[in-house]
C-alpha cells in the first residue's frame, strides 16, 4: 500500500470515529511539498471539519501550501530555536531568515493560526540575542513559546557537548536533563525563564 493510499485510508478512519482534532509531529511534514499538498487535498475531501495542528519548518512552506492551509482547519508549529546565525551553526539548523520572515507575512495574511517555538541556554546564545529573537518573531504571532535545552543522548549536539562544549554547557542530572547554566546565559537567568514558562 502506498504511503498516500495509507494516509487517506486513516482519514476515513478519524472521519467515523467523530475524530474533532489531530496532532501531527512531524517537523518535516512539508519538505516533500507535493506530497504535504497531496495530503492537503485528502484532508479536504475527506475530513475538512476536523481540526489539524501541524509541525513545521517555516521554509518548507510553498505559496500553494499555504494557501490550501488557509482554506482548511489548519495550525501549524514552527520548531524554531534560533535565528542568531552563531548559534544556529553550532547546533546545525540555520535558519533562513529571509524565507521566514516572508512566509510569516504570507501567514498573516492568509489569516493562517500559528505558533513559533525558541530554545533557550544553547550555546553562544546570550540573553540579548535571545530576547532580538523573540522580539523578530512576535511581530508576526503572539504566540511565541520558550522551551529550555535538553540534552538528548545522540544528537550532534550530546556529541559536540562532549568533545568541547563540556565546560560550556551545565544540565541537570535528572532526566530529562535541562539545561542549568552556560558559558554566555547565568543560572539566574536560565532559572527565571524557567519559572516563567511554568507560570
Amino acid at each position: 500500500m502506498s504511503d498516500l493510499k495509507r494516509i487517506e485510508r486513516e482519514l476515513n478512519v478519524f472521519n467515523r470515529m467523530g475524530v474533532r482534532e489531530v496532532a501531527v509531529l512531524d517537523p518535516i511534514f512539508f519538505k516533500d511539498a507535493d506530497r504535504g499538498l497531496k495530503i492537503l487535498e485528502l484532508i479536504e475531501r475527506i475530513c475538512p471539519e476536523i481540526r489539524f495542528e501541524i509541525q513545521s519548518r517555516v521554509e518548507h512552506l510553498t505559496d500553494e501550501i499555504m494557501q490550501k492551509i488557509s482554506e482548511l482547519k489548519i495550525a501549524l508549529e514552527f520548531g524554531i530555536q534560533t535565528l542568531e546565525n552563531e548559534v544556529a551553526k553550532i547546533i546545525k539548523r540555520v535558519n533562513k531568515a529571509g524565507i521566514i520572515e516572508k512566509n510569516l507575512e504570507k501567514l498573516n495574511h492568509l489569516g493562517v493560526e500559528f505558533e513559533c517555538h525558541l530554545i533557550f541556554g544553547l550555546p553562544y546564545q546570550t540573553e540579548h540575542s535571545l530576547e532580538k529573537d523573540y522580539r523578530f518573531l512576535a511581530r508576526y504571532t503572539s504566540t511565541v513559546k520558550l522551551f529550555p535545552l535538553v540534552r538528548l543522548r545522540g544528537t550532534a549536539l550530546d556529541i559536540d557537548i562532549n568533545y568541547g562544549l563540556h565546560d560550556d554547557l551545565v544540565f541537570s542530572p535528572i532526566f530529562p536533563q535541562e539545561i542549568i547554566s552556560t558559558r554566555w546565559m547565568g543560572s539566574k537567568t536560565i532559572l527565571k525563564m524557567k519559572k516563567e514558562v511554568r507560570k
